[in-house]
């Protein structure tokens, strides 16, 4: 196996990896950017190709799973919902009118507007990585705020963990 044609990053040879190779997509009319990610080895064998190749032909499904997981962890006031509660406080009111359109003197109605306008900014894909094999990096605008909720997946897009990060 040398050079191999990859969804989303062309071809690629097999041998001879570059670090990281980064390219965009279109979901639901918004441009994603995706990055896939070697380890320090300049080549993959075939199962780890493959299942770089499943997982991108998959990738729509694998993101409307982590916008539920995203939902979930909401609902049961975990990391997502500590993210919405840290940014209601520290966003002033203009830039929390600017990012959900109008006001809400409802915490509840706020904390639900400002979670609808989480958006996937970024999916990695780190193909020699089983356990997080993929992030999701979500976040209400970088122009706000320098942090992201990430959500990690393993190949076959099962999370396994979600966090906040910067």
């Amino acid at each position: 196996m040398k050079k191999q044609q990859l969804p989303l990053f062309g071809e690629l040879d097999t041998q001879n990896l570059k670090e990281e190779y980064v390219s965009s997509f279109k979901f639901e009319g918004k441009s994603i950017k995706i990055d896939l990610n070697f380890f320090e080895d300049n080549e993959i064998t075939e199962e780890i190709f493959n299942k770089a190749k499943k997982f991108i032909d998959l990738i729509e499904d694998h993101i409307r799973n982590a916008y539920t997981y995203l939902g979930e962890d909401f609902d049961a006031e975990g990391e997502t919902y500590g993210y919405i509660e840290h940014h209601t406080e520290n966003l002033q009111p203009e830039e929390l009118k600017a990012i959900i359109g109008n006001e809400s003197s409802d915490e509840d109605e706020l904390y639900d507007n400002l979670f609808d306008h989480l958006k996937l900014q970024r999916v990695g894909i780190f193909p020699e990585d089983d356990e997080e094999f993929a992030v999701f990096d979500f976040s209400i605008g970088d122009k706000y705020t320098d942090y992201v909720i990430a959500i990690f997946v393993d190949s076959e897009g099962i999370m396994v963990d979600l966090g906040i990060e910067s």
